[in-house]
């Protein structure tokens, strides 16, 4: 019977290969080609004829991410498809029901900006907290206000079930 040190076997092997790596030195090839790297040709390249692909954009970061992609369903003209399946995802005539959190102290500004994006303010808060329904093709304009720290789909309420 093996008699355990007390260091889990994986740890083991690793801190092994982390020494004779250091051991070995800066200068040690570790590919264990025996051929000098300046005897070596150039490798292929299989990638010279792939068309590089367009990053999605990340959308405005004091926006939802769920918003973003509702505004880009939108343009498609897929915001009711994209909305259906989410049960926190609110449309209202065009619009989408928000919850605006607001920079401190800034409810009142983050209202009027709201309002003057054609939103329809539905409650403010002392908290910081606006709820509207705001149009879809208005959110990332929305955004912009210094007012607005981010906006962000309401929370759903889960009832809690005492036995």
């Amino acid at each position: 019977m093996t008699k355990q040190t007390g260091m889990l076997p994986g740890l083991a092997v690793t801190v092994a290969l982390l020494a004779a790596v250091v051991l070995a030195g800066p200068g040690c090839d570790y590919s264990g080609d025996e051929t000098a790297a300046s005897d070596e040709e150039e490798p292929q390249r299989h990638d010279e004829n792939i068309e590089e692909l367009p990053t999605p954009g990340k959308g405005n970061p004091k926006l939802d991410s769920h918003l973003w992609d509702l505004i880009s369903a939108n343009e498609r003209g897929e915001a009711e498809e994209y909305a259906q399946p989410r049960e926190d995802m609110d449309l209202v005539d065009g619009g989408v029901r928000v919850i605006i959190e607001c920079v401190p102290g800034q409810v009142e500004s983050a209202a009027a900006a709201a309002s003057e994006a054609g939103a329809k303010v539905e409650l403010t808060t002392r908290s910081n907290l606006v709820q509207a329904v705001v149009p879809i093709t208005s959110l990332n304009a929305l955004a912009e206000a210094g007012s607005i720290r981010f906006i962000r789909l309401p929370h759903l309420a889960v009832p809690q079930v005492n036995d």
